[in-house]
């Protein structure tokens, strides 16, 4: 897990996996979403995000978001986050 977003107070945690040039280790989408579940269990909202430079698909798309660099720049500057 290479970002992880959490609040206590909101009860939510957004896991990051970010990708530059290097492709998934073999089962490694899945251990993370384990070992979230496990790190995060007060959480009632946990958000998996697959990140690469051009939003490429995860393996595992049923559990995690594809988001590329431009689109989480995006999302922060629409939010004021990069003012």
């Amino acid at each position: 897990m290479d970002i992880v977003l959490a609040s206590r107070e909101e009860k939510t945690a957004v896991i990051m996996e970010n990708k530059i040039w290097s492709g998934e280790s073999s089962h490694q989408l899945n251990d993370y979403l384990e070992k979230s579940k496990t790190e995060y269990k007060d959480c009632n909202q946990i958000l998996y995000v697959f990140l690469t430079p051009y939003g490429r698909e995860a393996s595992d798309s049923d559990n995690c978001i594809a988001f590329s660099y431009g689109e989480i720049i995006d999302s922060l500057e629409s939010s004021n986050c990069l003012s």
